[in-house]
């Protein structure tokens, strides 16, 4: 992906924004001397390279500002002179202004801040700021080649920026865990070891990381049709460092599993089973090497319902799932706050019936409790968004678009909110065989929001993936190489 040039009346500008910018932060609206309203300092700086997509635009004033007048139109963030949909705040401890903007790799951004920003006194700078910065092209490196690997990869990354993903050995018929501390665009940055190699397992796995730094992996044993967990406290880059065990064998259970764990260590599975075709939930709060540590309810029972299953937990320990009904063709989600081992604690909903729509999710919550939802619309062939702020369980409170809707779009899609609160999905464009991607950061129910570009391409890319983004920023896919039989990562 080619970086245009700037526009030559951006260049002119810069001069005068480079002169204003870094002024001393001296003077108040209260004593002393008042000094213009200027712009002391910018991040990123002024032609910056190398970006995070994930970044935010920050803006620290000499003075106190009115946050009223601070707004996506008087601080706005451009790509080709076009302001992009933009979340603005103002910390008035620092005098910082900020916004977040839906970047995507490898472009040139521009942001501008407008006279119409003032102080409480209606002071506004003497001239318009303009400046630009470039975002990072993305890395793609192979984690796992020999043979036949990469299928059904979870990705999490923990506090300190370490990365880990659970994924299937498919020529083994193994399931295998690789992590990476730091400089993970380079293969020799990746350390792999096999958890289990009891039988044909590590179908649909789902890793999390505790708060403790313990991992935690469910997956499905395809040999006894079971549902099985594994766990590791340290040095889990060796065999030894983990344990197993079965934690449903009541018919054929454990296809889509989606994992989570809270802070206090609890750990919450859903998944389907397919003997009954319902949607279960297990959970286990100590001891969860043992099989008796597990309490397992049916949540939802309504016809054939739960494939497509993905599970979420909010700091306050409420429960999120969105899944798959397949007798009539509809996105569904379940909530649940507490005794959620009881199949009475369940409410559910259905909250897309456009036709057949639902057969993948994707579903994190974010700070705030707002839930966030994506999939595929099967009738369309579309990447579709669904998000609800409050009373989700009611099919009013949520909203629905089209994110992605040429070609055959929007399988495997995988969403996470980053600390901002901007969302970001990878997914396959199936007709393309491409990897994808998409982010939103402010007024995500409308299409025109939405930013979408190919990531990986060309070849079959893409396949079972999983996102997730840093404290940085970073975003991180881990996903399939159907082409090579690879597993991958790019960020």
């Amino acid at each position: 992906m080619s970086t245009p040039r700037p526009f030559l009346a951006l260049n002119a500008l810069l001069v005068t924004v480079r002169a204003a910018l870094f002024l001393p932060a001296c003077g108040n609206d209260g004593t002393g001397p008042r000094l213009p309203l200027a712009i002391a300092s910018v991040s990123p700086a002024p032609d910056a390279a190398n970006v995070e997509t994930g970044a935010s635009i920050a803006v620290v004033f000499n003075r106190d500002i009115d946050p009223a007048t601070l707004t996506p139109t008087t601080f706005l963030v451009k790509r080709s002179s076009v302001g992009l949909p933009a979340a603005v705040s103002y910390e008035a401890a620092t005098r910082t202004a900020r916004a977040t903007a839906p970047l995507v790799p490898n472009l040139l951004y521009e942001v501008e801040v407008t006279t119409g920003v003032r102080t409480p006194l209606d002071s506004g700078l003497s001239a318009p700021q303009l400046w630009s910065f470039t975002t990072r092209a993305w890395q793609t490196v192979a984690v796992d080649a020999p043979g036949i690997v990469g299928g059904y990869t979870s990705l999490a990354v923990d506090g300190s920026g370490r990365l880990h993903v659970s994924y299937q050995d498919n020529t083994n018929g193994d399931l295998k865990y690789a992590t990476c501390a730091a400089s993970c665009h380079a293969a020799a940055s990746w350390q792999a070891v096999t958890v289990d190699a009891a039988g044909i397992v590590g179908l649909y796995t789902s890793l999390a990381v505790g708060g403790s730094g313990r991992l935690h992996i469910s997956y499905q044993d395809g040999t006894n049709s079971d549902l099985k967990y594994a766990t590791c406290a340290a040095g889990c880059n060796l065999a030894a460092s983990w344990q197993t065990v079965t934690v449903d064998a009541a018919g054929i259970v454990g296809s889509y599993t989606s994992l989570a764990v809270e802070e206090s260590g609890r750990v919450h599975v859903s998944y389907f089973d397919n003997t009954n075709l319902n949607l279960k939930y297990v959970t286990c709060s100590t001891g969860c090497n043992a099989a008796a540590s597990w309490q397992v309810v049916t949540v939802d029972a309504a016809g054939n319902v739960g494939a497509a299953a993905s599970l979420a937990v909010e700091g306050s320990g409420r429960l999120h799932v969105s899944y798959f009904d397949g007798t009539n063709g509809d996105l569904k989600y379940a909530t649940c706050a507490a005794a959620c081992h009881m199949a009475a604690s369940w409410q559910a909903v259905t909250i897309d019936a456009g036709g057949a729509v639902g057969s993948y999710t994707s579903l994190a919550a974010d700070g705030s409790g707002r839930v966030h939802i994506g999939y595929h619309d099967f009738t369309n062939n579309d990447l579709k968004y669904a998000t609800c702020a409050a009373s989700c369980h009611v099919a009013a409170s949520w909203q629905a678009v089209t994110v992605d809707a040429p070609g055959n779009v929007g399988q495997y899609p995988s969403l996470d909110v980053d600390g901002r609160g901007r969302l970001h999905i990878s997914y396959v464009d199936f007709a393309n065989g491409d990897l994808k991607y998409a982010t939103c950061a402010a007024s995500c129910p409308a299409a025109a929001s939405w930013r979408v570009v190919t990531v990986d391409a060309p070849g079959n890319m893409g396949l079972d993936n999983s996102l997730a983004v840093d404290a940085s920023g970073r975003v991180h896919v881990s996903y399939y190489d159907g082409t090579n039989g690879d597993l991958k990562c790019i960020e």
